[in-house]
């Protein structure tokens, strides 16, 4: 079995991507646990995709509200 290794890129980029439903009481704080994750990450270019999937709670709103305070939240 053979392995190919591909080489580290200088600025390596991570995409966290996390879906939702219906969150209000837990999105505030997934979001502040990713952000102290990927802070750690050495020169590491980040950001991080949530998907709103209908949610008929409060989660789109606080998203929304998210982006203006973390310039890496899509």
């Amino acid at each position: 079995m053979s392995s190919v290794l591909v080489p580290i890129r200088e600025d390596p980029k991570v995409t966290v991507a996390v879906p939702l439903y219906n969150e209000e009481s837990t999105v505030e704080l997934m979001l502040d646990a990713v952000e102290d994750v990927l802070e750690r990450l050495p020169r590491a270019d980040h950001e991080v995709v949530c998907v709103n999937d209908g949610s008929t709670d409060a989660t789109l709103d606080l998203l929304t509200r998210a982006c203006d305070r973390l310039s890496n939240l899509r």
